[in-house]
């Protein structure tokens, strides 16, 4: 089973204080079996979110900046 990050941290105090190496070995002592931990995030590295915003120049009737 595939478990986010986030839904751990909502069941688990105090996650942000602590590194995900104690928070496996912690799930470990529990009696859950870790297979594996995948950091998802790097496929998604070179995404940009932007927003464009298009408004009319005060100075021009033809030209249009981009904000």
């Amino acid at each position: 089973m595939k478990i986010s990050l986030n839904w751990i941290k909502e069941y688990i105090p105090d996650f942000n204080t602590e590194s995900l190496e104690s928070l496996i070995d912690k799930m470990i002592v529990t009696g859950l079996d870790i297979e594996s931990v995948q950091d998802e995030s790097v496929k998604f590295n070179k995404f940009v979110i932007g927003e464009f915003w298009k408004r009319k120049h005060p100075n021009a009737d033809s030209f249009q900046s981009v904000r």
